[in-house]
């Protein structure tokens, strides 16, 4: 019987007090709302740096005036380096065909070429594995010094910045999450204090009569709960929302090749909702340990 009448209790203070709970409702949800945005940043920057990992592109320039049975060679010890998963011979007029089909309307601008500027190259798929983007330097540097090869290029400076981004992104996402928790514990803290100040007559009463300190906090800490809980499955609600409008009128497949964007996985959103309903049980007891204070 207690606990429906803690709970029934607790309704009962939030639909006496339907403005400020609601506010406070509106805060934790804007708050845990900005707390989705960037752990959803960070879980698809994560996704596409690791789908980038999976098969790292190459492209290794040939020195001129190699000969065809030179070449041989040279494929079989780039194929036997580690890392490397496959490599392709690219001649200097396919890689020259190439350039023409992707420059569209502008092709006419080879046509008065009256050499072929481009070398012979082989385009190498590698996968770092466990080393990461250290891994494709080792085996870029690897490649270089193979008898033949005169420039391997992978996009280092793009990748190099792009770990960077991510690596920046991930600590900006646990300091703000952080911070936001913060805020949120805060505004559940004094939304509770203030009822408690509306109803300290009442506290004082039932304490003179015998009442247990577990049995009078009961129905605050429950507020607090329930502050959290709808808080978080608001803020849930709208980030799954406004995420598969933009991500359903989203050409990702332009974008980003074969990358799919990803929503948070289901155990975090529990995680999540967990959480939020921690930060409203915490604001209470700080509210009570204030107001004992006081």
């Amino acid at each position: 019987m207690q606990p429906m009448y803690y709970f029934k209790q607790a309704l009962d203070d939030i639909r006496g007090a339907k403005v400020l709970h609601g506010l406070a409702i509106s805060t934790i949800t804007l708050i845990f709302l900005l707390t989705g945005v960037f752990a959803l940043v960070f879980i698809n920057v994560s996704q596409l740096m690791t789908a980038q990992q999976d098969n790292v592109r190459m492209m290794v320039y040939l020195k001129s005036g190699l000969t065809a049975p030179e070449l041989g060679p040279i494929q079989q010890a780039i194929e036997k380096t580690n890392r490397v998963k496959s490599a392709e011979f690219v001649s200097k007029d396919q890689a020259l065909e190439r350039l023409r089909t992707s420059m569209d309307n502008q092709a006419g601008l080879l046509d008065d070429l009256s050499d072929n500027p481009l070398p012979d190259a082989f385009e190498v798929v590698a996968s770092p594995g466990e080393g990461g983007w250290q891994g494709v330097k080792m085996t870029a540097a690897t490649i270089k010094k193979i008898a033949g090869v005169d420039e391997v290029n992978f996009g280092q400076a793009w990748l190099e910045k792009f770990s960077m981004v991510a690596e920046l992104s991930r600590a900006a996402a646990i300091a703000i999450g952080f911070l936001l928790m913060v805020a949120a514990l805060s505004i559940t803290a004094n939304t509770i204090r203030l009822v408690l100040y509306n109803r300290r007559d009442e506290i004082k009463i039932m304490e003179l009569v015998g009442a247990t300190n577990g049995f009078i906090r009961a129905s605050f800490y429950i507020q607090g709960m329930i502050q959290g809980l709808l808080g978080g499955l608001a803020a849930l609600g709208l980030l799954a929302l406004v995420f598969f409008i933009i991500v359903a009128g989203a050409p990702a497949q332009e974008l980003l090749g074969r990358f799919e964007f990803q929503f948070i996985p289901i155990k975090y959103c529990i995680l999540g909702l967990l959480l939020s309903v921690g930060v409203g049980a915490a604001g209470c007891h700080l509210s009570f340990a204030q107001f004992t204070k006081d």
